[in-house]
């Protein structure tokens, strides 16, 4: 299996019932020990429940062992572009904007405060922040205002 995990051009982890990484292709064992156990087994779970996640994951065997396959979706670099402009054009700080990036990949406050290595308050500040400094009431108008106003 080690080697069809290889072949596989970007982080790939299989993952047993409990969302515990059990193998991973050398971009996938990068990626677990940057981020941690914690972060990517929530990721991991949130992709099982249908939510928003940064993983798509495929079941392995149809044998009750619950094992997926979790495969790192490929990240946008066009959005996170725009999105980089967006900040600078709003005033916003390079953590309001990291933040603004991560919001704009469905991630939860919790989900953000894992991924970055700050408290979920923080998070919760530099949302306040993006939503006052853009003119909007919530997340997802914030995303949708930095993205439309951009021409490209």
């Amino acid at each position: 299996m080690d080697a069809a995990l290889d072949a596989i051009g970007t982080a790939a982890l299989v993952a047993d019932r409990g969302n515990h990484v059990v193998i991973a292709n050398e971009a996938g064992k990068q990626l677990y020990l940057a981020e941690g156990a914690k972060p990517i087994a929530r990721a991991i779970a949130d992709a099982r429940r249908g939510r928003a996640s940064r993983f798509e994951v495929r079941p392995l065997k149809r044998d009750g062992r619950g094992y997926v396959l979790a495969v790192l979706r490929p990240e946008n670099p066009s959005t996170d572009e725009r999105l980089e402009r967006a900040g600078t054009r709003y005033g916003l700080s390079t953590a309001q904007t990291g933040v603004m990036k991560l919001i704009s990949r469905g991630l939860s406050n919790l989900d953000i405060a894992a991924t970055l290595g700050i408290s979920e308050r923080t998070v919760e500040a530099h949302v306040t922040q993006i939503l006052l400094r853009l003119g909007v009431t919530s997340r997802a108008a914030a995303v949708a205002r930095a993205l439309g106003d951009d021409d490209g």
